[in-house]
This record gives C-alpha cells, structure tokens and sequence, in this order.
C-alpha cells in the first residue's frame, strides 16, 4: 500500500488550507476534495474494497485533527494507518448469490483465495434465515426462481474486503462459462436487442455471512444486483460434456497460470463479464473495447488490431484486419463524435471472438512458459514476424547466451 505520483507537499500545503484553527477541524468541501485526490494516487492489492481504501484514508486523515501538518507527521501517519489496517484479523466470510443457469458441472472448486461452492436450487439452510432477515430489513423480497445457487467463501479483514474479492472471483468463472456458453453472432432483426449478450448473469441480490454461524454483519450485508439475470440458460443435454469438458480446460488452464498472468487473465474475465451484462449494446461494445485494451495491454489502434489479427492464417488476416479497422472507426466516433448510427451488436460479438481467440490460442495454450502478460504479448508479435526474422532473433539471443555464461 502506497501513494503513487504524490507531491506530499502540495497535499500538505492544501491540508494547511482547509483546516480552521478556530473550529480545530476541516472545512468539509476541501477536506472530501483532498481525500479524493489521495485515493486516486493510492494503490494497493486488488483484494482492499473500495470501502476499505475510503475508510483507509479517513483514518489516515482523522490524525491531523490535533497535530501539526507537516510532511514527518503525513508519512509517520501513513505507516500508523496501514500497520493498524494490516495487523486486523481476517474473519472467514461466505457470499450467498446465485446465477441464472440450471447445471454447472463441477460442486466445488478454487479460484485465487475463494472456495466456490454449487448449492442446487436451494440456498444452504445455514444462511438462508438471515439473507431472508437482512433483506426483509431493507423491505426487499427475493423472487422465486430457478437460478443455482451458490456459495463463494474466503478470508477477508473486513466484510467490504470480503464481498469485493468474492465478487471478483466469482466474476472469473461466470466469464469463462460466458465465452463457452453464449452465443457466437446475431443478426440484429430489430434496431437493438433488449437482452444481454452474456448468457450466466448474477441472481438480483447477494448477502455476505459469517461463515462460521451463518449469521449477517448487520442491514449493509446485502447487494443489489444491477444487471440481474431475468431468464434461467438451459446446459443442454446435448453438448453437456463437451462444454463440460472445455469449461474444466479453461478453469484448469487459468489455475496453472504463473501469479502475475493469472492475476492479468482475472482482471480481463471481469471486464468481459460486466460488459457483456450491458443490455445496451453500445455501452457493451465500449466497456468490451477496453477489456480488449487491457487483455493486449495498449490503447494503440495499430497494435490491436495486429495482435488481433496475429491468432488467424496468413490468408485470413487481411479480411480481420478490415474488421479491427471498422471496429476502431465506429469506438472513435461514438467516443468522440457520439455518433451511434451503426448498430453495436455485431460489434459486441467481434470483440467477443477477439477475446476468447486470443486467450484460447495464445495465454491458456502457452500458460506453462507465460510468466506475464508481457510474455504473452510477445508470442502475439512474434507470430506477425517471418521466419527469417525470427532466426536471426534466435541468432542473436544465442550470442547473448554465450556471452552472459563466459561473463559469469
């Protein structure tokens, strides 16, 4: 946890400015502004909420009510309040959700620090009195359905800690059951369809329990769903063991991926599943836009759409690249021109296909010798390289080998 590209200097000098030495507190505008400016400079792990990093710097902030504002003070506080976040005990927590799916073909599995559990159609009786209690004290009621539910349990220092991490890991399994079970293309019969693309959604409300009693922390254990699922997807009979058997490749796949690739490949399986829950498909197509940038690692139109086009033959990549180039023409004019003439649909299942072809032939296929996304990067650039060039690469990384080992 720390403060990147931060001038301490400038954030004392405003502290200085909003404090009222006759009151002895913060003038509350400038006070909200300068805790907003901090957490945008601070970063931390991915598993801290963005309730945990707000209460992180109040905490940090509330220091300077009674002492002198000075740069010693604002880095000794820092250290108090992170060393104080740090030592909390971490409590095991269980989110209670549900997805609109009738089967999964697995009761139990492991992504990152959670324990994925499949419940049936039934929530487990342990939590179910108090999701029931937590909901009904926020006078919200829970429609019947046939959604799966499930349990996702893990470690957390806190219940926003918690939830968020559980969320997000449960989010990398309805993306990679998303790029094997939706559909591949759609004609747009009407000017836009009223659905999501996504097929597996999340149920309309999640509660996070105690696990050990079962019970909720209090009327906040709750989360209402944005996007929620509103039509249960049947795992046909009829290709069950094929999906079956590709969901396992993927989740087996994503879980031998050294640390830093996996933690890149979950970042992008979240960014896919909350833009293709998008019912409009425009703001689809721009959320899935950035998932793309992110899993290429570039803004740059000229380098995505040579990665891209990089997984096809040779004899196919000049009709991709008019693709990536339509698809980039249109992003650019509704970015900045707000022009939506053409409908983004098709556009949703291109970027679509981009992104389960790049991860299925490239960062799953080699997962064993990727240590990074910059790894993975470079078997995309390579693949656009002849094979004369690549020979003289080796040559020469050869040389280097040698010259490493006679320096040693």
């Amino acid at each position: 946890m720390k403060f990147k590209y931060l001038k301490i200097e400038t954030i004392i000098n405003a502290l200085r400015g909003a404090y009222n030495n006759e009151n002895q507190s913060f003038e509350a505008f400038s006070y909200n502004e300068i805790k907003y400016v901090l957490l945008s400079h601070l970063h931390t792990s991915k598993n801290i909420s963005r309730t945990g990093r707000e209460q992180f710097i109040e905490s940090f902030l509330r220091k300077f009510h009674k002492e002198e504002i000075n740069e010693v003070n604002f880095n000794a506080f820092f250290e108090e309040a992170k060393t104080k976040y740090f030592r909390k005990k971490e409590v095991n927590y269980t989110l209670i959700t549900s997805l609109s799916i009738d089967y999964l073909p697995f009761r139990k599995i492991k992504i990152n620090r959670s324990i994925l559990r499949i419940h049936g159609k039934k929530f487990p009786k342990k939590f179910l009195k108090s999701r029931k209690a937590v909901l009904a004290d926020s006078r919200k009621e829970e429609s019947l359905n046939d959604f799966l539910k499930v349990s996702v349990e893990l470690k957390g220092k806190s219940f926003y800690d918690a939830f968020e991490e559980a969320y997000f890991d449960l989010n990398i399994l309805r993306g990679i059951l998303c790029l094997n079970i939706n559909s591949t293309s759609e004609i747009p019969l009407t000017n836009d369809s009223h659905r999501a693309i996504n097929k597996v959604q999340f149920g309309e409300y999640h509660t996070l329990h105690i696990s050990e009693s079962g019970e909720s922390i209090d009327s906040r254990s709750h989360w209402f769903e944005t996007n929620f699922g509103e039509k249960v997807t049947q795992f046909s009979n009829e290709n069950k063991e094929v999906r079956k058997k590709n969901i396992l490749f993927w989740l087996s796949k994503l879980n031998s991926c050294q640390k830093e690739h996996k933690n890149k490949l979950s970042e992008v399986f979240n960014l896919y599943a909350g833009a293709f829950d998008e019912k409009d498909k425009q703001t689809c197509f721009l959320k899935s836009w950035v998932a793309l940038e992110s899993l290429l690692g570039t803004h740059g139109n000229e380098t995505i759409i040579k990665r891209c086009s990089s997984i096809y033959k040779k004899q196919d990549r000049n009709f991709q690249n008019e693709i990536l180039k339509g698809l980039q023409l249109q992003r650019n004019q509704i970015v900045h021109e707000n022009d939506d003439k053409i409908n983004s649909i098709v556009n949703c299942y291109h970027i679509q296909r981009y992104i389960k072809g790049i991860l299925l032939y490239n960062n799953l296929r080699y997962s064993k010798i990727i240590k990074n996304n910059e790894e993975a990067l470079k078997l995309l650039d390579y693949r656009l390289q002849s094979e004369s060039s690549l020979e003289s690469e080796i040559k020469v990384l050869s040389a280097i080998k040698k010259i490493k080992k006679y320096e040693s």
